[in-house]
């Protein structure tokens, strides 16, 4: 029986504390909605709408967690990239080498212990509805506008591959009136930054929107060989938009995209780290490159009482890089001062179907229903010189799933959500291993399986400011085989994993929207989750199977005292476990009862905004001043599932600001990142006794802008 001896006691504090900050009349019943009181605009805070369920919905009136950060808030927090925005969330978890595509990404301490593939999502990512690859926590945010984070099984109407949550991007489309932006920045480390996008109308019927952005910057890892950083890191990309109203109720929607990146390289660096963090390293195995692109067309049409939705993607990517370990870590691990190197070729093609057909926003009974096929194609390629290793697999995928979810009003105040998804796919995996002197080798598996995930929630009315809600959810994760095997016996297919998770949750908002808040309890059983046991002499790999438990409580809060002031934050609470331990494990055995790696028992963020007309200046008009202090808090946490002592990651603090002068479309900003100066430890990994290995994130930086919107 799923069970916590701690946190459902606090559900009732909860309770009386959301009641009493959102007013006397959240504790009278209500029967329905109601129109709140006329409030003073300036203290409110926009209404959020999602569209968690592909259709625009009030966040507060669906039975599960969800929060949204718009483009504004994004530009306020300096967030560049997807990855910086993961790991200012609560109760999200990111592991992370520090390069392209190395992240694997958790939710609520459900995921993968060890990412096993490209193709191992716990954390489902789209941009646009467009699914994108478990390894995109890279992306830069370009010309975004929205994203929405999902917690909790999302397989009913996002796809089976949402065990932990999912995260939905939507960039901004074209508009009926010409409009968008420019930005320059300019920060230390020789970073440089140009964005700008502009979007209207080409013909009565056809409207276009055009982003492009640039992005360069100094490592800062310091090469001691070269007396330089190691990288230069380069980024750059574009994104079209094409959207033709084909009929009044008809329209279509087609946006094509590429990102290319280069020098931001996965580190292996020997703890502790130095500062700056240092490697004696030859800068031609410095290499890192990716590039990404999607191509998607949607069509949709309205009828009297419904919508119907087709979308077809076509995402490939390709990128190579050299993961090395410096002289001083095999030193210390090995008893030998050599640098070793194994150099990595991906590439991957995906195309993407889906039809749905479902309630207009707005419609008192949402429903939904739809196919939803993909086909994926990749080859993974790796050579070590100093041995004469060469690995090449190639892994096809074919999905197909049928999906449906219902919400109806039981009685007034009263509302039933239940969802149903079937999925069937078929892997396939090539491989073909050679070593200088030994005969080649082949490998080919074939893994075929049906899952069925979805979930039953039901919502109550407690008063027109609160909302109650539990939600029972199932969330799959497909079989699979490893990316990183160098020999047949590498090649096992691991079993699929699947999670039953329980949410109880409030949702509250004051009439004059000056304060919401939300809290959610949650308990999540995991069986046969992913692990990757790694050897760190030979680089071999094995996949395995584990179960895990998790549970805790997340609150989160946003409050307009006056029409200055905003205070928003979330903290979360997690105990995440692994229930069955493993013995035999390149890496070391994992005992049961171990803290699932890199989740924190504590994380939170706090940030305080502060937006103030003033009276004329320097040849202003109409100067506006606005500030924004954010601090973000995580926890210590294992750095392994082994839970080696010397892997434990400590806790960590960052504190980040931005002042900015905005006068109409004009803006000058000033911000600093991590103003304390302490880096994050992105991960670690145990090589021998007293001997760890791991990456740090970015130390202070600061920089100056300037913006203009039209």
């Amino acid at each position: 029986m799923l069970h916590s001896s701690r946190s459902p006691g606090l559900l009732p504090c909860v309770l009386l504390t959301l009641a009493s900050a959102l007013g006397a009349d959240a504790l009278a019943q209500a029967d329905g909605e109601v129109t709140p009181p006329t409030a003073t605009a300036t203290r409110q805070l926009p209404p959020v709408t999602v569209t968690a369920r592909r259709t625009e919905e009030r966040a507060r009136d669906l039975p599960f967690s969800v929060s949204s950060i718009d483009a504004s808030e994004l530009e306020q927090r300096h967030q560049l990239q997807l990855e910086d925005v993961l790991r200012g969330l609560p109760g999200v978890e990111v592991n992370s080498f520090g390069g392209f595509g190395d992240a694997n990404v958790r939710m609520r301490g459900v995921g993968s212990l060890f990412q096993i593939s490209a193709e191992d999502r716990s954390v489902l990512m789209s941009l646009d509805g467009v699914t994108l690859s478990g390894r995109s926590a890279n992306l830069a945010m370009l010309d975004v506008d929205r994203i929405e984070v999902l917690k909790g099984p999302q397989g009913t109407l996002l796809g089976s591959s949402s065990q932990a949550g999912a995260l939905n991007i939507s960039s901004r489309r074209p508009t009926r009136h010409l409009e968008g932006h420019g930005r320059i920045e300019f920060g230390q480390q020789g970073q440089r930054r140009i964005e700008a996008a502009v979007g209207g109308p080409l013909s009565p019927t056809l409207s276009a929107r055009v982003a492009l952005f640039g992005n360069q910057q100094d490592s800062d890892v310091l090469n001691l060989r070269s007396g330089r950083p190691l990288t230069e890191i380069r980024e750059s990309g574009g994104r079209l938009s094409l959207q033709w109203q084909a009929a009044v109720r008809s329209k279509l929607l087609w946006i094509s995209e590429r990102q290319d990146q280069r020098g931001r390289i996965g580190m292996t660096l020997l703890r502790p780290h130095a500062s700056p963090p240092s490697v004696d390293l030859d800068p031609a195995a410095s290499r890192a490159t990716n590039k990404a692109a999607r191509h998607s067309l949607e069509l949709q049409h309205e009828f009297a009482g419904s919508r119907l939705v087709w979308l077809s993607a076509y995402v490939p990517t390709e990128g190579g890089s050299d993961s090395c370990y410096p002289k001083n870590l095999s030193q210390a691990a090995f008893g030998t001062p050599v640098e070793i190197c194994l150099a990595v070729d991906t590439r991957a093609r995906a195309m993407q179907h889906e039809l749905r057909l479902g309630s207009l926003a707005g419609a008192p009974l949402f429903w939904s229903v739809g196919l939803q096929s993909e086909e994926i194609r990749r080859h993974h390629d790796d050579a070590m010189p100093m041995s004469g290793h060469v690995g090449r697999r190639k892994f096809e995928t074919d999905s197909h799933a049928l999906f449906g979810e219902i919400s109806h009003s039981l009685r007034p105040g009263t509302r039933l959500t239940a969802g149903l998804r079937h999925t069937r796919e078929r892997k396939r995996y090539e491989a073909s291993f050679s070593k200088t002197g030994m005969p080649d080798s082949q490998d080919l598996r074939h893994l075929n399986e049906g899952s069925s995930t979805g979930r039953l929630a039901l919502m109550q009315a407690l008063s027109p400011a609160l909302n109650a809600y539990a939600v029972l959810a199932r969330g799959h994760k497909p079989g699979g085989f490893i990316d990183y095997g160098v020999q047949v016996a590498d090649g096992a297919a691991l079993k699929p994993g699947h999670v039953d998770s329980l949410e109880l949750g409030l949702k509250g908002e004051r009439a004059d929207r000056s304060l919401s808040a939300t809290a959610a309890l949650f308990i999540n059983q995991v069986r046969d989750d992913h692990l990757l046991g790694y050897d760190v002499a030979t680089f071999a790999a094995q996949g395995l199977n584990t179960d895990t438990r998790s549970q805790g409580l997340e609150l989160e809060a946003a409050w307009r005292p006056t029409a200055a002031w905003t205070v928003s934050g979330g903290l979360a609470y997690t105990q995440a476990k692994i229930l069955s331990g493993l013995t035999h494990v390149p890496g070391g055995a994992v005992p049961a009862g171990a803290r699932v790696p890199d989740v924190p028992r504590w994380s939170g963020q706090l940030s305080l905004d502060y937006r103030q007309a003033l009276p004329a200046l320097l040849g202003l008009q109409a100067p506006v001043l606005r500030a924004r202090l954010g601090y973000r808090y995580l926890g210590e946490r294992a750095g392994d599932p082994q839970n080696h002592g010397e892997t434990c990651l400590s806790s960590h603090q960052r504190l980040d600001a931005r002042l900015s002068l905005e006068n109409g479309p004009a803006e000058l900003f000033v911000w600093a990142s991590n103003l304390n100066g302490k880096r994050q430890e992105l991960y670690t990994y145990y090589f021998a006794p007293g001997v760890s290995a791991g990456t740090a994130g970015s130390g202070r930086q600061l920089g100056l802008g300037a913006s203009y919107q039209f």
